[in-house]
């Protein structure tokens, strides 16, 4: 009987183990574990400006990329958990996050839209795309065999966008340079020094050097616009204290002849000057009134038209012409006027008339340069400074207006104190010259964001910038002490 009794609770044991085992294997593999199908990050790198959707390995600062990541799972559980794309840069990031919820399979896609900008301020580096997946319970987060890379690079590069990197020249000139104009073939860059009462020569190819310096007390006075002649071998400068125009010999370096602008018009105090080589006429600021003459070429008898006049509103406007240019067309002429911060547009068709036919009011104060669009449709005006709206503080800008009517179109705030303007020929980029960081910057046109790691530095107090493509160098005249300084 007693051996019976322990085969029967020997028999119940052995059966409640084999049950116990049983379902103790059944809930270890019933136990809710997530599986992960697949994870993988994959960037394609491709700038989307291009048209062609070349694959890129290096970036500009501000610009756009376009990337794809996409995560896949197949959930045995009704939890949720998120899924995290975070983009690190040098000194920046942006953090993408999604959150799943529920058994079954999901997907998680991020790039379909070209939607990442890098930072206008990066520095130059390396940029990590992360993918992170975040379970609530972190023995399940361990338990996770990701397949594929969850983590992907690039790079943000100046050099990506061909800008001058580096000063490879500083030439001693004369005190605060007026203008600048280069030989034909490039060779050399002339810059006029009112105050220094003398003209310029400098090698632009090393060693970088004076190679004359044209004054005589006698017959120069204070040079000031300064233009390549129609027929390409002399440089014409306007005097502004003895109402000249000054013929130099790009040749010899030499001053070859002098003509006096005389009429009826009294006296004249001449400043920019540019020439219209489809006319073969100069037209040059006078500072002493509101208008500009318009000199002939061969003969150099001058013709005035006044531009000061008064509005509907019985407004004066046109007051003091300081900048000028001519559209490619030499139909007509643009002046920037320093009082109000006006810009005028001019009809040269119309002889002895000159009727003006559009202007812009109240740009800014003072409003520094100007320069035509690389598609000659637009005018970019910059401002020295400027007060930005609903901020405090002094800003400068770039207003950029239709060249048919002068209507704004848009304006851009940047840093303090930058003043001419160079406008690349891909229309996507400026060059600008801050003088009071000591720096030629470059402002991206398309987002209005100056990159501040792309910019190169150089001395003080500039206010001058000339592009030579033949060499693909900017010259930077700085008034403070009197340099050209040579970027490339």
């Amino acid at each position: 009987m007693e051996q019976r009794r322990f085969h029967f609770w020997a028999g119940i044991f052995v059966r409640g183990m084999k049950a116990f085992l049983f379902w103790a294997a059944m809930g270890a593999f019933l136990l809710p574990r997530p599986l992960v199908a697949d994870v993988r990050v994959a960037v394609d790198r491709i700038w989307t400006a291009d048209a062609g959707g070349a694959i890129k390995g290096q970036f500009l600062p501000g610009e756009v990329v376009q990337y794809g990541v996409s995560f896949r799972v197949l959930d045995l559980t009704s939890g949720s958990f998120s899924v995290r794309l975070r983009i690190m840069g040098d000194g920046w990031f942006e953090t993408l996050e999604k959150t799943v919820v529920g058994f079954g399979f999901h997907q998680v896609m991020w790039g379909e839209d070209a939607s990442l900008r890098t930072s206008s301020d990066a520095c130059e580096g390396k940029v990590a795309i992360h993918l992170d997946i975040g379970w609530a319970d972190p023995e399940r987060q361990e338990r996770i065999e990701i397949q594929g890379k969850r983590h992907a690079y690039f790079l943000i590069s100046c050099a990506a966008g061909g800008f001058p990197q580096r000063l490879i020249g500083h030439v001693q000139v004369g005190e605060s340079p007026y203008d600048m104009a280069l030989t034909a073939d490039s060779r050399f860059l002339y810059v006029t020094c009112k105050e220094g009462r003398s003209i310029f020569v400098v090698r632009t190819d090393a060693p970088f050097e004076v190679v004359a310096q044209i004054s005589d007390p006698d017959k120069i006075g204070e040079p000031t616009g300064i233009t390549l002649a129609a027929n390409r071998t002399d440089m014409l400068v306007a005097d502004y204290t003895l109402q000249k125009i000054h013929i130099l010999d790009t040749i010899t370096h030499q001053l070859k002849d002098s003509k006096s602008i005389e009429g009826d018009f009294g006296r004249v105090k001449m400043g920019d000057l540019v020439l219209n080589p489809l006319r073969n006429e100069l037209y040059v600021c006078d500072f002493a009134g509101s208008r500009i003459l318009a000199i002939n070429g061969q003969n150099f008898s001058p013709e005035v038209f006044p531009l000061s006049f008064p509005d509907p509103s019985g407004d004066f406007f046109g007051l003091n012409p300081f900048k000028i240019l001519v559209d490619p067309q030499g139909s007509h002429l643009f002046a920037l006027c320093l009082a109000l911060g006006e810009l005028m547009k001019v009809d040269l068709s119309q002889p002895n008339t000159w009727p003006v036919v559009a202007a812009a009011k109240g740009l800014a104060i003072p409003s520094s340069s100007m320069v035509f669009g690389a598609d000659r449709q637009d005018l970019y005006v910059v401002t020295g400074e400027d007060i930005k709206p609903l901020e405090s503080g002094t800003w400068s800008s770039i207003r950029i207006l239709d060249i048919g009517n002068l209507l704004l179109k848009r304006t851009y705030y940047f840093g303090p104190y930058v003043w001419d303007l160079i406008i690349r020929p891909d229309r996507r980029f400026a060059y600008g010259i801050d003088s009071f960081r000591g720096q030629l910057v470059i402002v991206d046109l398309e987002t209005g964001k100056e990159l501040r790691s792309c910019a190169v530095e150089v001395g003080y107090g500039g206010r001058l910038l000339l592009a030579d493509p033949r060499n693909n160098r900017i010259f930077i005249g700085a008034w403070s002490p009197g340099a050209v300084e040579i970027v490339e």
